[in-house]
């Protein structure tokens, strides 16, 4: 089985470097340290990682915040806040996000541990869920697709059985009215008319 898949997003190298060296030692694989928000949504992009451990103050125009509402939104991947911001406003502002974690710096390894492996298995299950959601929806419309097809059928064999009883209604009414006075050939063709209406086809 591959190796689970980190990207680091932290503006300060010495951090990105130790939380490199934790996470591989943790038996994870890091592919890229990023220092800001444009980089970490264009890696994101191309390495499709399975988690990103995002600093919210970082380099570039965007902060980790809305890098993270990008990366959730267009590549559906997990992101975790790896920050030393405790503020109030700040943590209210990462909730808007919906992160799959928040982690104060300094961290501690176990605890790292445990945050990445609850958002993995969280991100999993949402990721089964919504295929399973997918699933249903495709096999709802097979069945209402083929529903459909039935009741045409239907709806053209209603159609059929009723042009021909019309057909032997009007032969027989034509037949009651005015039989006395049709040529033979005429009744004959109406006689006929009926029995076409009544074979099976």
């Amino acid at each position: 089985m591959n190796p689970i898949q980190i990207l680091i997003v932290e503006d300060e190298q010495l951090v990105a470097d130790d939380l490199r060296e934790t996470l591989e030692y943790l038996g994870y694989n890091v592919p890229a340290l990023v220092a800001s928000g444009e980089e970490a949504i264009f890696i994101a992009e191309t390495l499709q990682p399975d988690l990103v451990l995002m600093d919210i103050r970082l380099k570039g125009e965007i902060d980790g915040i809305e890098a993270s509402l990008k990366i959730q939104s267009r590549f559906n991947i997990a992101c975790v806040y790896l920050t030393a911001n405790a503020a109030r406003s700040t943590l209210e502002r990462a909730k808007t996000s919906q992160p799959f974690g928040y982690i104060l710096k300094p961290f501690d390894q176990r605890i790292l541990a445990t945050t990445i492996e609850i958002p993995l298995s969280r991100h999993k299950a949402e990721i089964g869920v919504k295929k399973a959601l997918v699933a249903a929806k495709t096999n709802q419309q097979i069945a209402e697709s083929k529903s459909q097809v039935r009741s045409q059928h239907f709806y053209m064999a209603a159609h059929k059985f009723r042009n021909r009883l019309t057909t032997i209604r009007l032969s027989l009414e034509m037949l009651k009215a005015y039989g006395a006075q049709m040529s033979e050939q005429r009744k004959q063709n109406h006689i006929n008319g009926i029995d076409s209406a009544t074979e099976y086809k």
